[in-house]
């Protein structure tokens, strides 16, 4: 709190005022009360200028206090915020990998369902294959046998008959 420096001015102005009367120290009541009047109304008014600016200043530094507080505390917010974010985003993508590996394993046990059938249809169709080729040759045999044995006879005899035939001649 600085004193105002009009009271200085204000002195100068009744000795100015006392020197152009010719020295004279009469001055009146009247004049007195006006001047003291005037001095208290330019006291009161420096007054409340410094208090206004003092106000003011307090103001300054309160708003300034607030705004690194505010700062400091949105800042924080944030830094929480971020961190829940990042957390959730975490196990969000431990979910879907989880997800992705359940989906990997699924097909890749059906792909190999698939190819296991695939193998076993294919095995199924060359045992198939083998064992008719197999029945194939043994009916062929049993019929050739079966031909040899009932035509055996009939051979014989058409032999015979030829040989009889030849003879014969």
């Amino acid at each position: 709190s600085t004193k105002p420096n009009n009271i200085k001015t204000e002195k100068k102005v009744i000795t100015q005022q006392k020197s152009q009367r010719g020295g004279k120290s009469g001055i009146s009541k009247a004049e007195i009360f006006e001047e003291m009047n005037s001095i208290q109304t330019q006291i009161r008014e420096d007054l409340t200028r410094q208090i206004k600016i003092e106000i003011q200043e307090e103001i300054n530094q309160q708003f300034s206090t607030f705004s690194e507080e505010s700062e400091k505390i949105h800042s924080e917010k944030n830094n929480l915020i971020k961190t829940e974010i990042d957390q959730e985003y975490t196990n969000i993508v431990k979910q879907e990998v989880k997800k992705s590996e359940e989906l990997i394993k699924r097909d890749l046990i059906n792909v190999v369902h698939l190819e296991l059938e695939k193998k076993i249809d294919q095995g199924i169709s060359s045992l198939k294959d083998e064992i008719f080729q197999e029945i194939n040759t043994k009916v062929e045999e049993a019929v050739k046998v079966q031909l040899q044995t009932s035509l055996k006879p009939v051979k014989q005899s058409l032999e015979q008959s030829l040989q009889d035939i030849m003879d014969e001649e």
